[in-house]
């Protein structure tokens, strides 16, 4: 009888228990790091190069080499870092110039010294040539710089064309541009030689500014400041949108083998059927983030306020 009784009492402390743990906590999907705080709200940029995190914030990075456990600021050549690896190579642009690692970040030499003048914008590798765009009030660059600190190609282009390019994309032959105070979206089938715009089938608002683009299989999506969410299965010669109307501003899109990810607003949205619709995936986040889902590998990471955070399990509720 006493054991009946003591069972009982352990079932209602079970039951007040669970009732007392948020439900967000027991369901959470995201999981945080142990930091960094100072700025990481802030996170446009996450590189992974053997195991270790290179995270772009403002005004500067932090690195991690346990997995987000402990962080550090790292002797970067300049503030407003971005990072991206190429090979077993690490590239890091400030407003200087672009700098090269061959250790990982141990040690940096100068790539290149950019224009006095321009600033950066954007950094991407395709095979081994890094594209390198820079804007100012000079008019705007794209650089296309070989991995043997070859300068390639200067790919200035009139004013207004590619000024102010946010995020360059590479989906099989074509390189694709997104920008704002230009033609949105731009695309180039000759690795940045000439281009072409390509803007069909995007509303006004969405031509404003291109935040992010994201490619699977055949198709390549683009994330707008103001008009959401768009797909395009030609290479941009015409966009549909996707979003569903869920998503108004500020898109990140982000994809993760059969899943697309949107940061948007004050929400992180995820589909699974290419965006025809969406559900959320922004429970376990104390502070709901509008930054870029950053993929590596299986692993998703988004920046708020109070941290990095990240999933195992594809964000799923």
């Amino acid at each position: 009888m006493n054991c009946r009784a003591s069972d009982s009492h352990v079932s209602s402390f079970l039951f007040i228990l669970v009732l007392a743990t948020p439900l967000t906590q027991m369901f959470a999907q995201w999981q945080p790091t142990n930091g960094p705080y100072q700025g990481v709200g802030s996170a446009s940029n996450l590189t992974i190069l053997d195991d270790r995190i290179w995270l772009t914030t403002y005004p500067y990075p932090y690195t991690s080499t346990d997995h987000g456990a402990h962080w550090t600021q790292p002797d970067t050549p300049g503030a407003y870092t971005q990072y991206v690896a190429s090979g077993n190579d690490l590239y890091a642009g400030v407003f200087s110039g672009l700098w090269r690692s061959t250790d990982n970040g141990g040690h940096w030499t100068n790539f290149y010294s950019a224009t006095s003048g321009y600033g950066l914008n954007t950094l991407m590798a395709k095979d081994s040539v890094i594209f390198y765009t820079a804007g100012g009030g000079q008019g705007s660059h794209l650089m296309r710089l070989s991995s043997n600190n070859t300068v390639l190609k200067d790919l200035a282009t009139p004013e207004g064309v590619l000024t102010h390019v946010t995020v360059l994309a590479q989906k099989d032959s074509f390189l694709f541009a997104g920008s704002f105070g230009g033609p949105a979206v731009l695309v180039s089938s000759d690795n940045g030689e000439t281009w072409e715009e390509r803007t069909s089938g995007l509303s006004a608002e969405a031509k404003m500014a291109v935040f992010s683009f994201a490619v699977k299989d055949s198709d390549i999506y683009l994330g707008t400041a103001e008009g959401g969410v768009y797909r395009s299965s030609n290479n941009g010669v015409h966009w549909y949108s996707v979003d569903n109307g869920q998503i108004h501003w500020g898109a990140y899109v982000s994809i993760m083998g059969d899943i697309l990810f949107v940061s948007g607003g004050q929400n992180i949205f995820r589909s699974t059927d290419g965006g025809t619709s969406w559900t959320s995936a922004s429970a376990g986040l104390k502070r709901e983030s509008r930054r870029p889902v950053l993929v590596s590998g299986t692993t998703l990471y988004t920046t708020t306020s109070n941290g990095l955070y990240f999933s195992h399990d594809s964000a799923r509720i």
